[in-house]
């Protein structure tokens, strides 16, 4: 799932990611993920907040001038179209001064919204400080800061200004929303759900919060109702298609996970992950040529994910090429160093080609990482083996069964290890997806 941030990890999928939030440019306080060159109509916004700084900032002015500027500021809005709630104090001094600061905080939330919409996370992040000391009560100032300090990976301190912002308007759905995503992203799971339930509470109708809540909960069964509620609110929702097709294939319907997939690349073709998930299930209903298709899809379309990479050395490697096999694998290894299976199966092809000193190299790294995997200390002894160390063999081979003691392959080695090693090229070592 092209999610904005890391979160969960999905049925046939290492990361997924959260979308941030919604960029309805009507709602400036819905600062939105993607950041970019700017419209018109930001660039149209950005100079009417310089605009708009030019008198508010004048600490000299006379004090009549504070007029100038936005009629409504003394009414500013909430996204959610809640005016601001303002103390008794306020509005027994309200006046001239106070509307001049309300225009002044309004101005530098605004530059900040459009800062941030350009891509000038440290801007935006200054602009919206500099609404908050004006007013330090402005909700949507503290929401905006919270999803700059997110987007430069500050998840502690975007945590702490979402929940300011909620603090001062509890109501307020999107900061619950945004909450969760960081609170996720910070793999604070339990806190994410609750957070995402409070959203979809105050707003039922976003199909955002109901996708990212199935992200939350996938794989699990009720991630399956989230995906289905984000796709009946809008059905083209290509991510929402393929977090179901995770989740319903991580709980078996795998028929509804193929057409998921299916129906999600009919969507958006360059879904990498996708292609990547269909492969996966087309591999495991035996549909050889259909499952290596959509890997070298996912392939050409993100050739970053260490797993796509893993999974076709797999494939290359139970067809005995062991030679594309390696390659495949230490080409995930070179993405991601602790990729536990990548380095077994690196182990297992070396075997295959007689190479048992690589092979040990990689399954003692396997150990490295996991000095519990069963299957590392069997594969490391029939390269010791193999290799004619006899007396290293029987120690990993008890190693295993210590682990496991009724592991069979372990046991069977055991039996015939007194044997010359004969590398039948079926029995050498054992192949793992």
């Amino acid at each position: 799932m092209p999610f904005t941030k890391t979160t969960t990890k999905g049925v046939g999928k290492r990361g997924a990611h959260f979308k941030a939030g919604s960029t309805d440019r009507n709602d400036a306080g819905r600062c939105g993920s993607n950041a970019g060159n700017l419209s018109k109509a930001d660039e149209q916004m950005l100079e009417e907040s310089k605009a708009m700084l030019a008198p508010a900032l004048q600490s000299d002015a006379a004090e009549g001038s504070s007029s100038t500027g936005a009629s409504g500021a003394a009414e500013r809005e909430q996204p959610h179209g809640q005016k601001r709630k303002r103390a008794d104090s306020e509005e027994e001094h309200d006046g001239a001064d106070n509307a001049a600061l309300r225009n002044e905080a309004d101005a530098h939330f605004t530059q900040g919204f459009a800062l941030y919409e350009k891509g000038d996370t440290d801007g935006a992040i200054e602009s919206h400080k500099r609404a908050l000391s004006v007013d330090p009560e402005y909700a949507n100032a503290h929401y905006g800061l919270a999803a700059a300090l997110s987007e430069k990976g500050d998840l502690d301190g975007a945590i702490v200004s979402y929940k300011r912002a909620i603090s001062l308007d509890p109501k307020y759905a999107d900061a619950h929303f945004m909450l969760g995503v960081a609170q996720h992203n910070k793999g604070d799971l339990d806190c994410a759900i609750a957070s995402l339930k409070r959203a979809i509470s105050l707003d039922p109708n976003v199909a955002d919060y109901h996708y990212n809540l199935g992200v939350a909960l996938c794989p699990s069964f009720p991630a399956i109702a989230s995906f289905k509620r984000a796709i009946s609110l809008d059905p083209k929702y290509a991510d929402a298609h393929y977090g179901l097709g995770l989740a319903l294939g991580y709980n078996g319907d795998l028929d509804g996970a193929n057409a998921s997939y299916n129906q999600t690349l009919s969507l958006d073709p360059k879904i990498a992950g996708a292609h990547y998930s269909l492969g996966v299930l087309l591999l495991n209903e035996g549909d050889l040529g259909g499952g290596i298709a959509s890997l070298k899809r996912a392939i050409s379309l993100d050739p970053n994910v260490a797993d796509y990479h893993y999974e076709m050395g797999a494939v290359l490697h139970s067809l005995e090429d062991n030679n594309g096999a390696i390659a495949s694998f230490e080409r995930a290894l070179s993405l991601d160093p602790m990729h536990v299976m990548a380095h077994l199966n690196r182990g297992a092809a070396l075997v295959f080609k007689g190479e048992f000193d690589g092979a040990i190299a990689s399954f003692k790294r396997v150990l490295s990482l996991d000095p519990m995997h069963v299957l590392a200390h069997f594969n490391l002894g029939v390269a010791q083996h193999n290799k004619g160390d006899l007396d290293c063999a029987i120690a990993s081979w008890k190693q295993a069964l210590s682990l496991d003691p009724k592991h069979d392959l372990s046991l069977a080695a055991l039996s015939r290890a007194s044997e010359p090693p004969a590398i039948d090229q079926s029995e050498a070592a054992v192949r793992s997806r």
